[in-house]
């Protein structure tokens, strides 16, 4: 099992599955409804994908599995090969004149190329009756396993948000409060109750001149206690969010909402008005003996034809049509061809912030990685392990060396370093 979990081999195989994964994983869309699949990809591969899991893939037990795998490989390849590189590392003598003589880069100095040595490398870390021992770069050999610590530290960190993370969202009403948002689980949302409560104190948009598109929206918010006692207030807007306790609060969107509060024409087939109503949502109103309508839900943007309400036609207490009406198309009843028609003449509507929330408590460790990662790669690429022996004969200087990158370049440095 230890050989088998030390392969390289292994270690090659683990990473082409992630990467063929992870492209699977950015083709196919994450948390989505099943319906959605079934549209996209219909019933056959839609099975397929909700079976395997791969509409939430990253969440799934066998991608947690393949990076539990991928870390014990690091974990046994590094153990495997530490430990002769640190015996390397300890491993110090100083040479004879006759083995220096024996490396191809072997050069005979002056003796003033000892104060050169000492300059360039510092002071020897082995010396005795005219033999040095300079060494320089000694972290170069540890490089790859600092990266390999490095990357570790990163899948603990995203298996930890992947177990214990939260990311969900809320859409909250101006002046209006809430202490839950919805998580995403498959192809349903389920509520998550938070630790504290979001109010909305006010949200503002500001649209380019002349269009309606966004220039920038913010939202104002207040963070309660569940009792109630203000915690934290600020702004957010895009990409600068507001953290309290351990979580995340992004601004991801905005709409508008209905107050439950409509004014709608009555007017009868000859075209002439017949009443003026006010409703509120859900309640019937009488507006002619034995006919009634109620509002049953409202729509922002109903099929990108903007506002709508979505109204019950009652005669005599039996609901007889349902249908809706547009605040920008006021005739769009009229063409039923019924006694009455009805047009929609205001909602009283307000903003409402849709709001990301999220909590990642393995974050600090990815950051951690990454700097370690970094490290590491840079001690890998850039530095080099250099020993440099030198014999002193009372006339001369001897001198040879080793590195464990670019030898060639290092011996055209140590023939330059001599020669002054």
């Amino acid at each position: 099992m230890r050989r088998f979990l030390s392969s390289i081999k292994l270690t090659v195989v683990i990473l082409l599955i992630l990467a063929s994964l992870s492209i699977l994983g950015t083709v196919i869309p994450q948390g989505q409804s099943t319906l959605d699949y079934i549209r996209i990809y219909g019933h056959r591969w839609a099975k397929v994908i909700l079976f395997l899991g791969l509409n939430d893939m990253y969440h799934s037990f066998w991608f947690r599995a393949l990076l539990l795998l991928f870390s014990l490989n690091l974990i046994f390849c590094s153990l495997e090969r530490l430990p002769g590189v640190l015996r390397s590392l300890r491993r110090k003598r100083l040479l004879s004149l006759d083995e220096i003589k024996r490396f191809q880069n072997y050069m005979v100095a002056k003796k003033e190329g000892l104060e050169r040595l000492k300059k360039a490398f510092g002071d020897p870390v082995l010396s005795e009756n005219g033999s040095y021992l300079f060494e320089k770069g000694g972290l170069a050999p540890l490089g790859p396993y600092i990266t390999h610590l490095g990357i570790l530290v990163i899948l603990v960190g995203g298996l930890i948000g992947s177990f214990f993370g939260i990311r969900g969202v809320i859409n909250i009403p101006e002046g209006e409060a809430r202490s839950y948002i919805f998580v995403s689980k498959g192809d349903r949302f389920v509520k998550h109750q938070l630790p504290f409560v979001i109010r909305c104190r006010s949200f503002k948009v500001e649209f380019y001149s002349g269009t309606r598109v966004p220039k920038e929206y913010r939202s104002d918010l207040e963070i309660l206690s569940l009792n109630g006692t203000l915690i934290k207030k600020g702004t957010i807007r895009v990409n600068h969010p507001l953290k309290v306790m351990g979580y995340t609060i992004y601004q991801a969107s905005y709409g508008r909402t209905s107050t439950g509060s409509y004014v709608v024409d009555v007017y009868g087939r000859n075209g002439r008005m017949v009443k003026e109503l006010r409703l509120k949502e859900g309640e019937k109103v009488k507006f002619a003996p034995g006919r009634e309508i109620k509002v049953a839900y409202f729509n922002p943007n109903l099929q990108g034809f903007g506002e709508a309400a979505h109204v019950i036609y009652y005669e005599n207490g039996i609901p007889k049509d349902a249908f809706w009406l547009f605040l920008r198309f006021p005739d769009f009843d009229r063409r039923k061809g019924r006694d009455y028609y009805f047009v929609l003449k205001d909602v009283e509507s307000k903003f409402y912030t849709g709001l990301e929330v999220s909590k990642s408590p393995g974050v600090n460790l990815v950051w951690l990685g990454s700097i370690i990662m970094s490290l590491g790669i840079f001690i890998s690429f850039f530095m080099s392990h250099k020993k440099v022996w030198a014999v002193d004969d009372g006339r001369k200087l001897h001198v040879a060396g080793t590195s464990s990158k670019n030898l060639e370049g290092f011996n055209n440095e140590l023939r330059r370093l001599l020669e002054g």
